[in-house]
C-alpha cells in the first residue's frame, strides 16, 4: 500500500471520478488547483458529500484543498473550509 501512495495519479479529472482527490494521499496541491479551477462546483460537492456520508478524507488532501484556494485567491472557500 506504501508504494501506491507515491506514485503520483497522471489520469485525475475532476469531471470524471473526482473522489480520489479526496480520498488518496499522492494527489498533488498542483491537481487540487487544477480541479478547483476546472470545475469547482463538482469539486465542492464532491468533498462535501464525502464528508456528509462520513467518508474520512485524509490530512493531506484537506491541507490541498486549503492550500489550492489560498493560491487561487478564493478567501471565501478557505474560510469555509
Amino acid at each position: 500500500a506504501d508504494q501506491q501512495q507515491a506514485t503520483p495519479i497522471v489520469d485525475l479529472d475532476i469531471n470524471n471520478d473526482p473522489k480520489p482527490f479526496f480520498v488518496n494521499a499522492s494527489v498533488t496541491l498542483d491537481q487540487h488547483i487544477q480541479a478547483q479551477t476546472s470545475n469547482l462546483p463538482r469539486y465542492l460537492a464532491t468533498l462535501f458529500s464525502l464528508d456528509s456520508n462520513s467518508v474520512e478524507i485524509g490530512q493531506k488532501a484537506k491541507a490541498c484543498a486549503l492550500a489550492a484556494a489560498w493560491c487561487r485567491h478564493d478567501h471565501k472557500l478557505a474560510n469555509n473550509l
